[in-house]
């Protein structure tokens, strides 16, 4: 692969750029949850009837 680096260095690099793409992996799925649990917890009726009834506020002035 890289005839410059010994062959310990390279397994060492291997080892480390292996974690490397994990963490990112890892740190991606955890905003990923978070970003579909908090669309799971939102109500369409509900924030349809806030928004309805701030127009009317709106309105009424």
């Amino acid at each position: 692969m890289f005839d410059f680096i010994s062959e310990e260095m390279q397994s060492i690099l291997i080892v480390v750029v292996v974690a490397v793409l994990f963490l990112i992996v890892v740190a991606n799925n955890r905003k990923n949850t978070k970003k579909n649990s908090d669309r799971r917890r939102r109500s369409f009726r509900e924030n349809y009837m806030e928004r309805k009834q701030e127009e009317e506020k709106r309105n009424k002035t």
